[in-house]
């Protein structure tokens, strides 16, 4: 007899098809019926009548002795898929028939379901207690249970009692966040009772309802693989305009995202345009087509797809929604808008997406005129996706604390992204009505019951970066490699400098600045003194980012180009800069106003290269000149191109557009010494337009669509692969960037490129790092990869924590254990992104510099989304401070956040002196959390140094004393009136602002697309939060 195991992580498996061209093929199966009962009707955590491949973890086979031969063969083959085998001796094996595994005892799900035909009233009679649980409590459970953390044949009566007891609000709350923290955690629970004993959960777990941010809701997320399905607890996150809306439904909605099993990513289909019907993944696709048909069920509730975004799309991923009553899907979907007149699924899908913007709505007591304008242009729209916005709308905009400015500079934007009903784009300041925003029709995509103004990104300036691609290609327009080469060697000396040098480090930081204003924020930490201190959460964060900066230039090639920027871009509403020609020599202008060392603007001017990515062709990269336009001045962090000429120069760059791409602009003098190439003339497949109304279906059948044929990465990567051999103006290379373009638009008009096979590289260069056969690249890319040194990343643990903050307070115990039971809460919420997402520190979340490869997405885009996570998570965790302090005033809040680093101390050093007992290093995941009194850095800052600025009372808002100073004192102001009427000509519209997760990049702006690797482990895909 042989017992073969398999374990939860590879959860696929495979049946024998008869040979195909002489060849054996095996297809994936997702379970095996044990009766003819169909694959119908939603999909479950527990599906009945059949051998469950994803949760069923050992199986017996009984074989004869003749079998033996056939037994080698199938043994090998199950070893090649990674099934773990052990023989044991048949007495020491106790099975579960198939047949009767249902049987005489009430199962778990008979318990819950007790409206099920299959049970037995007689099973009952001793068994007559009422099991029903709260939804909440109910969605927990199936949590656990689909992570492995509890098991059904554990799960007493007694167990299902204790949760069902906590009838009270507050007892539903005590149960809910005890199953949430236990998901969190991860570990398994023999004896489910324990739980309920065990100090830590009670401690982790809070004793009311937090009052999270007005912008943030809790999101609850399906993994559904081909096997099974990981449920996750309610994540805090910033909410969306849908929402929002239906903010007494929340958990009615549910994220789901379909991968692959454990460790194998996204689901693949087919790549090569020569491959015929995906046959072997067919019970894949069916179990995806049937959840977007069917639906999921938990408990009572039966979730339905409601919709998808852009970014859900390339994610795998969907919003699903529970019927409430009169409150259906098909009610939602006609609330976002009209899409009746739209005939393709693909343009249908993400048009409704375009709702699913994670928002903030501020409380903003003013109307605003919305006026219609004309777009500019011939054949090609030089204002696609560009309005404008007033002076004084932007000002009461950014008075929102949900606008994140930077401290030191609190100017006005010059441009945001944005959504208005069925319009998106950008808006940039102009001298318009006081109360008006301008929008052109390239704008308007559908028409939408919704008049709030939703703001997704403020325009601001971080540093250029080159890329593998981008310098893959000015490589091929004339750059000398020794230009790359220097920068490396400077760049890999600055971060040597950071980790000896205070003042070094922070200019280096603030020249450095990123999206998400960590930098800026670690360069303060400096200011105060933590680096020469030696604090060990300080020194950690310098190790960490030099560690990604070095991971990014060895993997992607990053280099820093300190004479660059990568800002929004924007149209010349003036008509005064040059246009692009194709009869003239004269180089095209912008207008570019960026801040200098000093913190001030400057205005640049010269020969400069501007781009956007991805760059794949020659041609995608454009010489400009930068000149300054003294009517253009009141425009900072934003390029502006001309609106005339003969065709845009946006378009020109990877077929870019105004909607809120962003652009990168050089003028080192050693980069811009390039060959003009002429620009990719790729234009937008035909339209795909079906001969009748688009349905649900086709929308659902479009994503199942997208799943098979996406190939985005695999042709970027034979594109790179190809042009380090031959040069990125090589026939195969111009055919790759043009089937790149069309993949792109994949999600937009749902025409897939298909690949042909003589495209794919024959060989690999070893800096990509590909299986197969490969060879040593002796190209400047090779270079780089070569001259970059692997660094393991270390966390400080063992460096004594800042005595200037030890020392400032006499802390009362009590004080003390209410920092750490908030510090506990704020723990188990960080360890929800941590396992969300597959990463493996605190400071990567805190940092937003993640070092392990996503499963799907693109490294930009993952930090761009860790990045909103982070924001809730601290502003969640600073409003439970508040609130229990009943205060934000430094007088109040200062003694906690000493409080709240001492205890953090505490907690390290007694763990550090366990470790040593036992001679056992401190790493990520045998030392406590220590990054929670770090949400208050100012107010470490302040104890550090002993100085107090002076404030109006609140630790929330430093920039309501100066929000007023602007960038528009060089444009004609119009008086403002004191009040506003609320009887105003033209379309009222109600502000809100706004910030996208997961749908910010409808511009399809790209830092490098990766096509996902198969060894790369995937993240557990947990995402929890205290509910």
């Amino acid at each position: 007899m042989v017992t073969v195991s398999k374990e939860r992580s590879h959860g696929s498996s495979y049946q024998h098809e008869r040979p195909r061209n002489g060849e054996r093929v095996w297809r994936r199966a997702v379970n095996l019926p044990l009766a003819h009962s169909g694959r119908h009707g939603p999909i479950v955590l527990h599906e009945k009548n059949q051998i469950d491949f994803g949760r069923w973890r050992v199986y017996r086979f009984d074989l004869p002795a003749k079998a033996q031969e056939h037994w080698r063969g199938m043994k090998g083959i199950l070893v090649n898929h990674k099934v773990n085998l052990k023989s044991i001796f048949a007495h020491d094996f106790q099975a579960v028939d198939f047949q009767t595994h249902n049987g005489a005892s009430p199962s778990l799900w008979q318990r819950l379901d007790r409206t099920s035909q299959l049970i037995d009233s007689l099973t009952l009679l001793d068994d007559d207690k009422d099991y029903h649980l709260s939804f909440s409590v109910r969605y927990l459970l199936e949590a656990c249970l689909s992570l492995g953390v509890l098991h059904e044949d554990n799960i007493t009566s007694e167990f299902l009692r204790s949760l069902r007891n906590g009838d009270s609000s507050s007892g539903q709350l005590r149960t809910s966040n005890m199953l949430a923290y236990i998901a969190t955690k991860g570990q398994r629970w023999w004896e489910p009772m324990d739980i309920f004993k065990d100090r830590d959960i009670t401690r982790g777990c809070p004793s009311r309802t937090q009052r999270i941010p007005e912008y943030c809701c809790l999101v609850r997320k399906a993994v559904v693989t081909p096997t099974t399905i990981y449920f996750s607890p309610p994540t805090v996150e910033t909410s969306h305009r849908i929402l929002r809306e239906y903010k007494h439904h929340q958990d009615h909605f549910l994220r789901i995202q379909f991968l692959d099993e454990k460790h194998n990513g996204s689901i693949r289909g087919q790549i090569w345009d020569e491959d015929g019907d995906d046959d072997h993944q067919k019970e894949i696709w069916d179990r995806i087509t049937r959840t977007l048909r069917e639906g999921i069920r938990i408990g009572g509730h039966h979730y339905r797809f409601l919709a998808y975004g852009n970014s859900q799309l390339r994610e795998s991923s969907a919003l699903f929604f529970c019927d409430d009553g009169d409150l259906t899907c098909e009610v939602i979907r006609q609330q976002m808008g009209t899409f009746n007149t739209i005939r393709n699924a693909a343009r249908y899908a993400a048009r409704m997406g375009q709702c699913l913007s994670t928002t903030k709505a501020p409380a903003l007591p003013y109307l605003y005129n919305k006026v219609d304008i004309v777009d500019t242009g011939n054949e090609w729209v030089f204002t696609d996706g560009v309005g404008k916005i007033s002076p004084f709308l932007a000002t009461e905009i950014i008075k929102s604390p949900s606008i994140k400015l930077s401290r030191s500079r609190s100017v006005v934007p010059s441009a945001f992204q944005f959504r208005l009903g069925g319009s998106k784009g950008l808006l940039v300041v102009w001298d318009i009505g006081w109360i008006e925003v301008h929008l052109r029709p390239s704008q308007v995509k559908f028409e939408s019951p919704s008049k709030r103004l939703e703001i997704i990104k403020v325009s601001r300036t971080t540093m250029a970066t080159l890329n593998r691609q981008t310098i893959t290609i000015l490589s091929s327009l004339g750059v000398r490699a020794e230009v790359f080469l220097n920068m490396l060697a400077a760049q890999i000396s600055d971060y040597d400098r950071v980790m000896t040098d205070s003042k070094i480090a922070q200019q280096i930081l603030e020249a450095n600045n990123d999206e998400n204003g960590v930098l800026g924020a670690m360069s303060e930490m400096i200011g105060d003194g933590f680096m020469d201190a030696q604090e060990p959460f300080m020194l950690t964060m310098l190790d960490l980012w030099r560690t990604w900066c070095l991971k990014q230039l060895k993997d992607k090639g990053r280099l820093h180009v300190k004479n660059g920027a990568f800002v929004f871009g924007g149209v010349d509403e003036t008509n005064t800069l040059r246009g692009w020609y194709r009869e003239s020599t004269l180089l095209p202008q912008v207008f570019l106003q960026v801040p200098n060392s000093d913190d001030k603007y400057e205005v640049i001017t010269g020969l400069c290269i501007v781009g956007r990515n991805p760059t794949l062709h020659p041609g995608d990269i454009r010489l400009v000149e930068a000149v300054d336009i003294p009517a253009l001045r009141h425009l900072h962090d934003l390029v502006v191109f001309p609106a005339q000429g003969d065709r845009d120069i946006p378009s020109m760059c990877s077929g870019g557009d105004l909607d809120g791409d962003e652009y990168f602009v050089i003028w080192d003098h050693e980069l811009v010494q390039i060959r003009q190439h002429d620009p990719m003339e790729f234009r937008v497949s035909a339209k795909n337009e079906q001969d009748k109304p688009v349905t649900i279906n086709d929308v659902t059948d479009f994503l199942v669509n997208y799943m098979k044929n996406n190939c985005l990465g695999i042709i970027a990567h034979a594109h790179l692969a190809n042009a380090d051999q031959y040069g990125a103006g090589h026939p195969k290379c111009l055919e790759l960037a043009a089937l790149h373009s069309q993949s792109v638009d994949f999600n937009k008009t749902g025409i897939p490129a298909k690949m042909k096979k003589s495209l794919q590289p024959v060989s690999w260069p070893h800096f990509m790092e590909k299986r197969g056969k490969s060879h040593a690249s002796q190209t400047v890319l090779g270079q780089i990869y070569d001259r970059v040194a692997k660094v393991d990343f270390q966390p400080r643990y063992s460096y004594a924590f800042d005595a200037r903050i030890l020392r400032r307070f006499d802390i009362p115990d009590e004080l003390c254990a209410q920092a750490e039971e908030l510090k506990a809460q704020y723990d188990i919420a960080l360890q929800n992104i941590m396992n969300q997402y597959g990463i493996a520190t605190e400071f990567e979340v805190w940092s937003t510099f993640v070092l392990s490869k996503p499963a799907v997405g693109s490294d930009y885009k993952t930090q761009e989304t860790i990045g909103l996570l982070r924001g809730s998570l601290i502003d969640n965790a600073k409003a439970a401070v508040f609130e229990h302090l009943g205060s934000q005033k430094d007088k109040d809040v200062l003694p906690f956040v000493a409080a709240c680093y001492s205890v953090t101390n505490r907690q390290v050093q007694e763990r550090l002196t366990e470790l040593s007992a036992t001679a056992e290093p401190p790493t990520p995941q045998n030392m406590p959390y220590i990054s929670f009194p770090w949400l208050f850095d100012r107010e470490l800052g302040i104890l550090a140094t002993g100085t107090r600025t002076e404030q109006d009372g609140s630790v929330q808002s430093e920039l309501s004393s100066n929000i007023m100073s602007t960038r528009t004192s060089d444009m004609p102001q119009k008086d403002v009136p004191a009040s506003v009427s609320a009887s105003l000509q033209g379309e009222n519209v109600q502000i809100e602002e706004a910030k996208e997760l997961g749908e910010g990049e409808d511009s399809d702006t790209f830092e490098e697309v990766e096509e996902e690797d198969a060894n790369q482990p995937s993240p557990a895909w947990i995402g929890f939060g205290a509910s």
